[in-house]
């Protein structure tokens, strides 16, 4: 769904705050845009990875010039959604697709790219946003008169210098096709409203002798038949300049923020509008303010903001950040000390996922994204109980684990040994390493191979193993009895599978290696070890499943 309503209504109080608060990185490059003329690739090729997004814009302005811009759109999409560009370039590439489209008049896929920057938290140049503001004013209202007042207010902005001049010249002559008279009434009104004999530059005069030039323009001659595909819709998204003056504010008390969301939420992009939100103060390092906006969405009262998979996604992409960060160098980058432990809002989601499953959701992560995204988090915190509730979580949606999800748990694992065999201390005693307890190897290894990998693996192919305690020496080998015929998937494909997502693997493998994981971090057992590992997952549980949960059948996942 498309919308191309801007913040440059005189109503906003929001306009004014742009370019002072455009203080994140990812609005770093607003400085660089407005060094560039629309038409030349605003980047510096100072790297691989610089040079690689060039090139890119270039062979997408390649093809939408030989007229296979749907072509065009979906390599813009794909690069994106494979992460294959920092976000430092990400903000770039979407700029400069979004201008290649509107350059060549395929205004609906720019709008959804513009769309697109919007709800990932960047902010585009001003001189974007007056020409998709143009736009959405033809679309609801293709009348002259409507759109010299919107001209008329986008020069009035102290951001519209001669550089945006300049390029909504070429967008009303080159795109649009309006005729010379328009075109005059806006050169008068943009030296009208500038200081009394304001001179143009020389470059600025060289563009209106040469438009003056050109007599056969028609009178409006698109003004009339652009696609219906750019009407206003009912799911409006969040502008640039609103999000800044909402990411920046302090709210005191609920109320200030479900009234500053209130036109979002009365045409259904409340919750959209959130998680642009927190994902700006993401991105921003921010973590505290991304917790009390989730907190705020939460304490609704009339349930017009229940997050989805997508807000839940992005908070625990923040648990692992805070877990990367926690050191002397970043000690802001710390949750603020009401905020929901990572069981606790694992909770929190099945319940907002059973309120929205009689409901059509329009998050854009799927069920099985966001589980392994939590299971992920689990693991690199090390709570093996948890990572063990959310491979039975699968289930509840009728889902398999893939071998993304096999990942998730072998890479914390394999990562956490490595560590202790890298911080082996000669004078100490491996019986009092979790690495130690868990291999049941003589001793610990000096490093850590693909052979270690196997033995992990193997542990899931023994039905029984949790309920014999780790000990030194390693135990007898196994009889065949003892194997499980649900064997683990081939190592090979764990390691070079180029499509994780779409191979489904037996959860109980998964189970009996974080069975074997939670026995390890207990070095002296009271109980049996079958009842020591039971007890805790059962405790585990009744912190992260809700009462009630309806069975599989009922809760539809998103795939």
């Amino acid at each position: 769904m498309l919308n191309l309503r801007l913040s440059l209504r005189p109503t906003s109080h929001a306009s004014k705050h742009l370019p002072s608060c455009a203080s994140p990185r990812y609005v770093s490059t607003l400085s660089h845009f407005k060094a560039h003329s629309p038409t030349s690739v605003a980047f510096s090729p100072r790297s691989k990875e610089v040079a690689r997004a060039v090139a890119f814009v270039r062979q997408v302005r390649q093809q939408v010039r030989e007229g296979r811009s749907t072509t065009a759109y979906k390599r813009v999409h794909g690069a994106l959604n494979a992460s294959t560009f920092s976000d430092n370039l990400r903000s770039r590439i979407l700029e400069m697709t979004a201008r290649v489209f509107l350059s060549r008049r395929q205004f609906k896929s720019a709008a959804e790219i513009y769309n697109r920057m919007l709800l990932e938290g960047f902010v585009p140049s001003f001189s974007l946003r007056t020409r998709m503001l143009v736009l959405d004013v033809l679309s609801q209202s293709p009348t002259r008169d409507a759109l010299s007042e919107c001209i008329e207010f986008s020069i009035s902005q102290p951001q519209f210098d001669e550089r945006c001049f300049r390029t909504l010249l070429h967008f009303l002559r080159d795109t649009l096709h309006c005729s010379h008279t328009l075109i005059d009434a806006v050169v008068a009104n943009y030296v009208r409203l500038r200081e009394p004999n304001y001179p143009l530059s020389e470059t600025t005069n060289r563009l209106l002798a040469r438009l003056r030039m050109i007599s056969s323009m028609q009178e409006h001659s698109s003004l009339s038949d652009l696609p219906s595909s750019i009407l206003r819709t009912p799911e409006e998204p969040p502008d640039s300049a609103k999000l800044l003056y909402l990411a920046n504010s302090k709210f005191n008390n609920p109320r200030q923020f479900y009234q500053a969301l209130e036109p979002w939420i009365n045409v259904g992009a409340g919750v959209r509008c959130c998680n642009a939100l927190i994902a700006m103060q993401l991105k921003s390092k921010r973590y505290d303010k991304a917790f009390r906006i989730y907190e705020l969405m939460c304490e609704d009262k009339e349930h017009s903001l229940v997050p989805n998979t997508t807000t839940f996604d992005m908070l625990f992409q923040a648990y692992n950040l805070l877990d990367k960060t926690q050191n002397r160098r970043s000690r802001r980058a710390k949750p603020p000390p009401s905020t929901l432990s990572s069981r606790e809002l694992f909770g929190h989601m099945l319940e907002c996922m059973r309120a929205k499953s009689s409901s059509k959701d329009s998050a854009s992560v799927s069920t099985m994204a966001i589980l392994n995204r939590a299971l992920q988090t689990f693991m690199y915190q090390s709570d093996y109980a948890a990572a063990f509730v959310t491979i039975r979580t699968f289930s509840i949606f009728g889902l398999q684990p893939t071998l993304e999800t096999y990942r998730s748990v072998l890479h914390p694992l394999m990562l956490r040994i490595q560590n202790e065999v890298q911080q082996k201390d000669k004078d100490s005693t491996d019986e009092f390493s979790w690495s130690y307890r868990f291999l049941s190897y003589p001793e610990l290894p000096t490093e850590v191979n693909v052979s270690n990998l196997e033995r992990v693996m193997s542990f899931g192919e023994r039905p029984h193993v949790r309920q014999a305690r780790v000990q030194h020496p390693p135990p007898a080998p196994v009889s065949p009895q003892d194997i499980d015929p649900i064997r683990t998937p081939l190592l090979y494909k764990v390691i070079h599978s180029k499509d994780p997502s779409s191979v489904r693997i037996n959860p109980a493998p998964l189970r009996r290696i974080l069975s074997r994981a939670l026995l390890a971090t207990h070095d002296t057992l009271y109980d049996a070890p079958g009842k020591t590992v039971s007890d805790i997952i059962v405790q585990t549980k009744a912190v992260m499943i809700p009462k009630g949960l309806p069975p599989a059948k009922q809760l539809h996942p998103r795939s």
